[in-house]
């Protein structure tokens, strides 16, 4: 029997959200169908294009409809925000890690300059230069997953529904578009 593949949520430095993940569950006679890309951007086109009695009912009902799509996208929208909080604090004491790495390697060609030991000046190069690499590997981390969240923090509807979409279609509570306050 083929196992049924599923995800579950990471905080990567690469940026990525989402990780394949193989759990117990084995395909037997049923299907997952899932939410569809545009779970909350569709209800609210469907209130937009709806029919009202009047143009008070039509205001209230859009705005009700909007009021539960953006209820659904705020804890996506704090998720992002620590997120890219914790992303900018990272990012910082990683320059300020630089810049101390680029301080002794200074203190390094100085003392270099100034004839002293080195065996001992290439011991410390040699470890130096090894950090100066992980720290290069590490902003180049920060680089892809900034992108990664700027895309989500510059459409947050957008990101929570490609979240949603990961998800099977039980998990979802539809949303009521029918007209209010007739």
């Amino acid at each position: 029997m083929k196992k049924i593949t599923g995800v579950r949520k990471v905080d990567s430095p690469e940026g990525d959200d989402i990780e394949q993940v193989q759990p117990a569950v084995e395909q037997g006679g049923y299907f997952l169908t899932y939410c569809p890309e545009d779970a909350l951007d569709e209800p609210r086109m469907a209130a937009r294009d709806a029919s009202y009695a009047n143009s008070e009912v039509e205001r209230r009902t859009i705005a009700a409809v909007d009021e539960e799509v953006f209820d659904r996208v705020r804890p996506m929208e704090q998720m992002i925000t620590a997120q890219a909080e914790s992303h900018v604090a990272r990012g910082k004491s990683s320059v300020e890690g630089a810049f101390a790495l680029r301080q002794e390697l200074e203190a390094v060609r100085d003392d270099l300059v100034r004839g002293k030991d080195v065996v001992e000046l290439t011991r410390r190069y040699t470890r130096l230069r090894g950090e100066v690499e992980k720290m290069r590997r590490l902003q180049q981390s920060y680089g892809k997953s900034t992108d990664s969240l700027a895309a989500k923090v510059a459409d947050p509807i957008a990101a929570t529904q490609r979240t949603l979409s990961l998800m099977p279609r039980s998990n979802f509570q539809p949303i009521n578009t029918t007209p209010r306050w007739q």
